[in-house]
């Protein structure tokens, strides 16, 4: 399994939950991508576990993070985490 750096202030990880209310909050038309996607690659919650994930536009492709940290995160090194996304596809 490919890990990338876990950022600390967005969460630094945990196990994962039940799917979290704030996905309702995720427009209807990306909610199936969210939902097929569950977790954050930056730090590895379940995505709504930080409040209404954030879509962001990488690679020509939509990754949903779990907050502005992730966000950042994510933009800064876009190859690890679209590794660790690719990776949990594999599991």
């Amino acid at each position: 399994m490919v890990t990338a750096p876990v950022i600390s202030g967005c969460g630094g990880g945990g196990a994962p939950q039940e799917q979290a209310p704030e996905l309702l909050d995720v427009p209807e038309s990306d909610r199936p991508a969210a939902l097929a996607q569950r977790v954050c690659p930056v730090d590895g919650k379940m995505l709504g576990a930080n409040g209404t994930p954030i879509k962001v536009n990488i690679a020509k492709q939509d990754i949903f993070v779990c907050s502005a940290e992730c966000q950042q995160a994510l933009r800064k090194d876009p190859k690890a985490y679209i590794k660790v996304l690719e990776s949990a596809k594999t599991e």
